[in-house]
């Protein structure tokens, strides 16, 4: 970087560590679906009565 005053400034070696938690994408899809599947189950049961 140049400042236009004939300063320079520099940064160097950033270095940023951040925790990455791993998200159980399997678990979650089949728990949507089978929310979904629940739903659907309940709006056809309603409508055979």
């Amino acid at each position: 970087m140049h400042s236009g005053n004939g300063q320079h400034w520099a940064i160097n070696d950033v270095i940023v560590n951040e925790a990455v938690q791993s998200v159980p994408e399997p678990l979650s899809i089949a728990l949507l679906g089978l929310g979904l599947v629940g739903l659907g189950f309940s709006v056809t049961k309603k409508r055979a009565k």
